[in-house]
């Protein structure tokens, strides 16, 4: 009995013993190790203090002229002061030594490419990208990094390539859009040097990537044309319009051009009037429209088809400057005031009116329906 009251006693005093302990070690305050300068450099940099980064960097720096990255860092610090040249002399140093690790390279050509890119020479920005991916072909940074500059330069067969290896190293599709430009401006490129063929091809990739961007269809229209193949550049620009209708109006000029050349006048009035018959909303082709009934003598018949645009697009500005230019050239001062009426009741219509939103129509009071074009709960004041 006494033997189990004494052991009863010891687990007591030592839960007693084990609280007093946690109380006193969860009020010690924590102490955090201390930093290296190198460790405190890197720490300040991502915080932003320049200047205290700059000397521990410093100091680290000098305490191991080894460490490679401390330097790096170093260097990082200047820059972002604004001393370029500083920065470069320190890395640049860094360049010219033999017995750097992969990794120390890798960092070497980064902070490179940053000083250079920093200096606004992106010659030699690219070099060091070049070199950064001779080291690490798979290097995304470097990959993501070339891209602006290879656009700048205009070397767009190199762009293709490293997008296409940014994207299997992301393991993510490329923007099927950007890739459409980027292919339509090799097939110029390769085009204007007369290597249709070829550019043709590059349109059709352009195509394959996103089928209603439209300077790949003008691209090849274009290219058909300088080799006399007229159907065939038609035919691309029907495609165009078929496959991507509110972007067609940058084809027209060319489309114009083609038909003229041919003496075909009658084609062209024609095109418009049936894209107009199943898109009432290209503004453009009422005004080309337009300019045709213009050089034709046909004054009359082109305010009609400036005022069938404005009926189909209320308050159109295009059309309206378009509608305006011709009624000043003809004198028509009268309906040249109304069209600015509507306009400026358009702009800042008074507060005793209400007016429908969808085609311009105004009532004393407010309409919940619109009588003129049928739409519902269109009016404000």
């Amino acid at each position: 009995m006494t033997e189990l009251l004494l052991l009863i006693l010891l687990v007591f005093l030592f839960l007693i013993g084990g609280y007093f302990y946690y109380q006193t070690s969860a009020r010690r305050p924590f102490r955090k190790p201390d930093l290296s300068p190198f460790e405190l450099g890197q720490h300040l940099l991502l915080e932003g203090e320049l200047p205290a980064a700059l000397k521990a960097l410093l100091q680290a720096a000098k305490e191991d002229p080894d460490n490679i990255f401390a330097r790096v860092r170093l260097g990082e610090v200047y820059r972002k002061q604004g001393d370029i040249e500083r920065a470069l002399k320190v890395h640049l140093e860094l360049g010219i030594r033999e017995q750097l690790t992969v990794l120390e390279r890798i960092g070497v050509h980064k902070a490179l490419t940053e000083d250079f890119e920093a200096a606004s020479i992106p010659d030699k920005a690219l070099t060091h990208l070049d070199q950064l991916l001779a080291i690490d072909k798979a290097n995304a940074w470097a990959l993501g990094h070339s891209l602006p500059h290879l656009a700048t330069k205009g070397d767009w067969a190199a762009y293709i390539e490293t997008s296409k290896k940014l994207s299997s190293v992301r393991k993510e599709a490329p923007s099927a859009r950007r890739m459409a430009i980027v292919y339509t401006l090799e097939g110029d490129r390769l085009s204007a040097a007369g290597k249709m063929k070829d550019g043709r091809l590059r349109y059709r990739e352009a195509i394959n990537y996103d089928s209603m961007f439209p300077g790949a269809y003008v691209g090849l229209a274009e290219s058909y044309r300088r080799e006399k193949r007229i159907k065939d550049a038609l035919h691309e620009i029907d495609q165009l319009v078929e496959n991507a209708p509110d972007a067609a109006d940058v084809a027209f000029p060319l489309f114009e051009a083609i038909l003229f050349e041919q003496g075909r006048f009658d084609e062209v009035e024609g095109f418009y009037r049936n894209l107009l018959k199943k898109h009432h909303h290209i503004v453009r082709g009422y005004v080309a429209l337009a300019t045709i009934a213009t050089r034709k003598g046909e004054t009359e018949n082109a305010l009609k088809i400036l005022q069938e645009g404005l009926e189909a697009n209320p308050g159109n500005e295009v059309l309206q400057y378009e509608l305006a230019r011709n009624l000043t050239r003809l004198n028509r001062i009268d309906e040249l005031a109304k069209l600015g009426m509507d306009a400026m009741r358009r702009l800042a219509p008074p507060s005793s009116v209400f007016t429908c939103s969808a085609c311009g129509y105004s009532a004393d009071n407010m309409r919940w329906f619109c009588p003129s074009c049928g739409a519902w709960e269109t009016f404000r004041s």
